[in-house]
């Protein structure tokens, strides 16, 4: 609600049970937020609020730009509506399962320099046939030059997914539609 990207601080409210088995994941995960953190949300939460409302509205016009140039402009891209981040999930199987063979082509083509440059412990040939989100996140930044984050990176129930953000220009954001259109478009 206040634009800390980067700075990590949330908090959770819930029942004490949940809190007691939260406890036991979080305090091995992280010690604490930065102590500069900490201030900086202190002042957001306590300094002026007229700002909160006009941020939503403004990320909720980027969040239905993208979810109508998605569904408008590339029918094998689906968006998930998010209902309070600036973060979307779009769903990729059916780009994965209609054009996996022409994406890897297209990668051995144009990325394979891309790939073999890159440490072996981040992505191998046989992770891009294993995941598609990868596959199809590797392409779209070679072929689009558009950065998205494979849904794998979030779990087993990401993969099929990519993970795009909307926190840009609304002239950022329909060039980086425009990318992915012409790169996805152009596989059929």
């Amino acid at each position: 609600s206040h634009a800390m990207t980067g700075f990590r601080i949330g908090w959770i409210i819930s029942s004490s049970d949940i809190i007691t088995n939260f406890r036991k994941v979080h305090q091995y995960s992280t010690i604490c937020s930065p102590v500069v953190s900490q201030r900086a949300a202190i002042a957001a939460l306590n300094g002026p609020q007229g700002c909160v409302s006009k941020m939503v509205a403004d990320y909720d016009r980027r969040r239905l730009l993208m979810i109508n140039r998605f569904n408008h402009d590339i029918p094998l891209m689906h968006p998930v509506s998010p209902k309070g981040s600036f973060f979307m999930f779009v769903n990729v199987q059916q780009l994965i399962e209609k054009h996996r063979d022409a994406m890897i082509a297209q990668l051995k083509d144009r990325g394979m320099a891309v790939l073999n440059s890159l440490p072996e412990h981040l992505f191998s040939m046989k992770d891009l046939e294993q995941s598609g989100s990868l596959l199809t996140m590797l392409y779209l930044a070679i072929c689009a030059k558009v950065l998205t984050a494979s849904g794998s990176f979030f779990g087993l129930g990401g993969e099929g997914y990519l993970r795009v953000s909307f926190a840009q220009t609304y002239d950022l954001i329909n060039t980086a539609i425009d990318r992915l259109a012409e790169s996805v478009n152009s596989l059929d």
